[in-house]
């Protein structure tokens, strides 16, 4: 008997068919509903592979076996006792014909129905990456072209000791830019991020929303330092300008290069100068370099925006002060970390802090009336005594003098929040994020003022702030104040456990925190977790002075949850205002 005989004899022909047939309508469904589940392309891959593999033992497995009336017996011993079954040859047929039958079913739903589904979104997909093609491009030709961005300067002496004085050289350099009104300049939170970064110049401005570049190196050797920068046009990845500074290491010509450099920056990207902003770009903050060091570690211990930080902040901006008492911005420093670790941490009672407060201010003023850091400290100690017209000239002076210091107009903002302008609020605060786009402290005021706080709260605004949240969140996952606010958010929408849980994350991250400690004592009066409410107020009596206003406001909230309305009244009475 021929070969083909024996195939077709042995059904082989006929497994093989339905192999095939079969294989084919598998894999049109895996690659239809794997990308439903958020597969990848590997799963639909293996079961190709899967089946492919099988086919030859399939057939070989045909060959070898076969079904009889005595059911399925190898192909040797089939005999006339054995005689393979004509209803097992019949199955076959039938079991071919369903799966050609479902193949073509298949076939015909895929072409004149997922086909022009597929169709669509291919062409929504296409239309989506013009539009965002078109978007970029749009951005780009947007750009301010007096916008820059000064990238974290390269330590390279390769001294880890040197990393904190080049770190210092770029603080200052953005310190004077800022104070130029024509020029647009992103905050030093936002660029650092970009440190050791693989990113292109172009998609580092396309992030940050910036025409320019500014990128550098600091090389210090004994007593000479040499700072290199270019300045680059992010449309065309081309120098704008370039300058190496060899000096001498003195207070005096450090500052003096930051000075030239911003003249020079100015003038490159055709932005003029005042007179009154020539001084304060060539100003001389102070002589001692040991305090600007102090000075330069107690800011970016504030901007962790932790209560241990800010302590040890505070202690550093002490110590600036200490060592040069006619050091204005380490004066502001100092007000600014106190006024925040009340908010974030602990500190004397209401009225000695806001004279402590005050003096530094007054202090800070008196060396240099024309330093908008002091206005902004001096605007948020008028706001804290209800002073609402003051605090608004305050901080329009402040931005006056340094248009691009974004915490001011995060601060402002609560003054118009105070007042019921809620629009006017979160106009400064887009203002604040695009000064400072990174800044996980902005970011999350603005998802709080979009989620509940916008003059029109609607689907749209709450979308964007949640949407705003999560990004930011996914981006700095320990930013403890991103946490507090979500669940701030969940407890005015009901979702006290969710509440609850984002509470909890945000004091492991920030332990000791007087807010979240208070949000998290009413948040279980509210649930009537009284257990649980006496555990957190008792870390909060541990944390904060008895006097401290989230200590008394839980004290208010359990008379108040108790009926116990006169003492709830008497209670709330004794509540500071709030802060900024």
């Amino acid at each position: 008997m021929s070969l083909f005989n024996q195939l077709k004899r042995r059904s082989v022909l006929k497994v093989g068919a339905a192999y095939v047939v079969t294989s084919w309508l598998l894999i049109q469904v895996a690659e239809t509903i794997f990308p439903l589940y958020g597969f990848g392309d590997a799963p639909a891959r293996m079961v190709v592979t899967i089946l492919a593999i099988g086919f030859i033992p399939t057939l070989i497995f045909s060959w070898v076996f076969e079904f009889t009336a005595e059911g399925l017996i190898r192909e040797s011993e089939v005999g006339p006792a054995k005689p393979a079954t004509p209803k097992s040859s019949k199955k076959l047929d039938r079991m071919i014909m369903v799966m050609l039958a479902l193949a073509l079913g298949y076939f015909t739903f895929d072409k004149f129905v997922l086909d022009p589904q597929r169709d669509v979104a291919v062409g929504e997909a296409a239309a989506e990456a013009a539009i965002e093609q078109l978007r970029e491009e749009a951005l780009l030709g947007m750009m301010n072209d007096k916008s820059v961005a000064v990238l974290p300067f390269d330590n390279r002496s390769n001294l880890d000791e040197d990393l904190f004085f080049t770190d210092g050289m770029h603080d200052e350099l953005l310190t004077r830019l800022s104070r130029i009104s024509e020029l647009n300049v992103i905050s030093r939170t936002s660029v650092m991020q970009f440190r050791g970064s693989m990113m292109s110049i172009p998609d580092i401005a396309k992030e940050l929303s910036v025409a320019t570049i500014l990128e550098g190196g600091v090389q210090r050797a004994g007593n000479q330092v040499r700072i290199n920068v270019q300045l680059i046009d992010a449309r065309t990845d081309e120098h704008l300008w370039a300058e190496i500074y060899d000096r001498e290491l003195t207070t005096e010509n450090l500052f003096a290069i930051q000075s030239e450099i911003s003249a020079s920056i100015a003038g490159s990207l055709h932005a003029a100068l005042s007179p009154e902003e020539r001084e304060r770009v060539f100003e001389m903050p102070t002589e001692n370099l040991e305090a600007y060091n102090h000075f330069l570690r107690g800011r970016q211990l504030m901007a962790t925006r932790k209560k241990e930080g800010m302590l040890q902040g505070l202690d550093e901006f002490t110590r600036a002060t200490e060592l040069d008492p006619n050091f204005a911005l380490a004066w502001v420093g100092l007000a600014d970390s106190i006024n925040l670790l009340d908010f974030y941490g602990d500190f004397p009672e209401r009225d000695q802090q806001l004279d402590m407060r005050q003096e530094a201010v007054d202090k800070a003023l008196a060396i240099n009336d024309q330093l908008g850091e002091a206005y902004a400290s001096l605007a948020n100690i008028y706001r804290n005594k209800f002073e609402h017209d003051k605090a608004e000239a305050a901080y329009i002076k402040a931005i006056e003098l340094n248009p691009n210091y974004a915490q001011a107009f995060l601060w402002y903002s609560f003054t118009k929040l105070d007042r019921d302008e809620k629009d006017e609020r979160l106009q400064l605060i887009y203002r604040a994020a695009e000064l400072d786009p990174l800044s996980s402290n902005i970011q999350s005021n603005l998802a709080g003022t979009l989620m509940w706080g916008a003059a029109s709260a609607n689907a749209e605004h709450n979308q964007e702030g949640r949407q705003v949240m999560m990004k930011l969140l996914d981006r700095d996952p320990d930013f403890a104040s991103g946490y507090g606010m979500l669940g701030n958010y969940q407890a005015d929408w009901g979702q006290l456990a969710n509440a609850v849980r984002n509470h909890r994350k945000a004091l492991e991250l920030d332990p000791g925190n007087v807010l979240t400690l208070s949000v998290l004592a009413n948040l279980y009066v509210s649930l009537g977790d009284f257990e649980a409410f006496e555990a957190t107020r008792r870390q909060l009596e541990e944390n904060s002075s008895p006097y401290h206003s989230e200590h008394l406001m839980i004290k208010f909230s359990l008379l108040r949850s108790q009926k116990r309305w006169d003492e709830a009244w008497n209670s709330w009475k004794t509540i500071p205002v709030s802060r900024p």
